[in-house]
């Protein structure tokens, strides 16, 4: 090799590993400003992925000259820094486990965590049929089912700041837990502004009355998962409808007032606007709607099991809204679970073999078989 041309190496190599170490350090120092909010989540759920352009840097001519060496020593920095969920992963796994034991469900047949499944996942395929579950409004649901039979039934609450998403969106861990045996309903809700509260949820008791008709569905044996807006959703139902056994909420926020006096990072989302679209106004204007639009206010005595499961980065709906969720359950005698994810931000489940999806997947297998044993 020339001169020349290993001086284009060596600067190929620096450049290489000063973008790994860029990407790498947004898994400890996550960025808030769009776009790049984005890319820290995706650093902190595929940042273990790093490792394997850094090795190429260990390629003949690594040390050959000092732009190699030094981007050399970035890429491995950088692939260090994409470790760093995983290690936090490995770390929380014992105690996620710990905070499940009053669930006393069998337990999945895999770790909390499994290093092997970062890079070699396991993806069932499954697919579901698309139903129409209100004519009027022309909403519809995705259900997958293992079979023509009851089976217990997980249904899905999409977010999107109930102004818009889809039942389609997260729809991998939908065929995971159908080819563990449940049916799993996804569905579409009225949104906001055209929509407002109480009309989304109102549409998600009519698919449960819908779906409690379906051949593939144990009526007795019924849970609510959401996401974000979704999981604000699911927690009302559930806090309201005794046929549900059990709800899960992935990063929803509980308290409207609260919501509105701590509003979200602008840069990834308008939380006032949100909330006023969904309620039709401020709390001033309709203190009652938001009272009677927040989980922590309807939470009550008899409610069923509830999993709360949360990063600690959140800078769309903090975490501390699960927390004092929490409180309010154990306080009430709710059988409770809050798994809370140092490193994880709005989302972590984008990647559902990640370490955050990996650790969440675990303690929502876990959950249902108690809840819907």
């Amino acid at each position: 090799m020339n001169s020349r041309l290993r001086a284009a190496v060596g600067w190929l190599r620096l450049l290489l590993g000063v973008s790994l170490l860029f990407l790498g350090a947004l898994t400890p120092f996550p960025c808030s400003r769009h776009p790049l909010w984005y890319l820290s989540l995706a650093a902190a759920e595929w940042g273990h992925w790093l490792i394997l352009p850094a090795l190429l840097l260990l390629a003949p001519g690594a040390f050959g000259s000092w732009p190699a060496r030094l981007g050399l020593a970035a890429g491995m920095l950088g692939a260090l820094a994409g470790l760093v969920p995983v290690i936090g992963a490995a770390r929380l796994a014992p105690e996620v486990e710990e905070r499940l034991e009053p669930f006393a469900g069998p337990s999945p047949h895999r770790p909390a965590l499994s290093l092997a499944g970062l890079y070699l996942p396991h993806r069932p395929v499954w697919r579901a049929k698309t139903l129409v579950y209100d004519p009027r409004k022309g909403l519809k649901l995705d259900l997958y089912s293992p079979a023509q039979r009851p089976a217990p039934t997980l249904v899905v609450v999409h977010g999107g700041s109930w102004r818009r998403g889809s039942r389609s969106e997260f729809s991998e861990l939908n065929g995971y837990l159908c080819s563990l045996g449940y049916t799993v309903a996804s569905l579409d809700y009225s949104l906001a502004p055209e929509n407002l509260f109480p009309a989304p949820l109102e549409d998600i008791g009519r698919a449960l009355r819908y779906l409690e008709q379906r051949p593939e569905v144990d009526p007795d044996r019924l849970a609510l998962l959401g996401r974000s807006a979704g999981a604000h959703l699911a927690l009302l139902e559930a806090f309201r409808n005794p046929s549900v056994r059990g709800v899960i909420s992935y990063y929803g926020p509980v308290d409207m007032k609260w919501s509105w006096d701590h509003p979200s990072n602008p840069e990834v989302l308008d939380s006032s606007g949100a909330i006023r679209d969904f309620l039709g106004g401020t709390p001033r204007e309709v203190p009652d709607t938001y009272q009677a639009a927040s989980p922590l206010a309807q939470a009550r005595i008899g409610a069923p099991p509830t999993l709360l499961v949360h990063g600690a980065r959140d800078d769309m709906v903090y975490a501390v809204q699960s927390r004092m969720l929490e409180d309010r359950l154990v306080s009430l005698g709710v059988p409770c679970a809050r798994v809370e994810l140092p490193w994880a931000n709005h989302g972590f489940d984008v990647n559902l073999h990640g370490p955050s999806g990996q650790l969440a997947t675990y303690a929502v297998e876990k959950f249902l078989a108690s809840v819907l044993k």
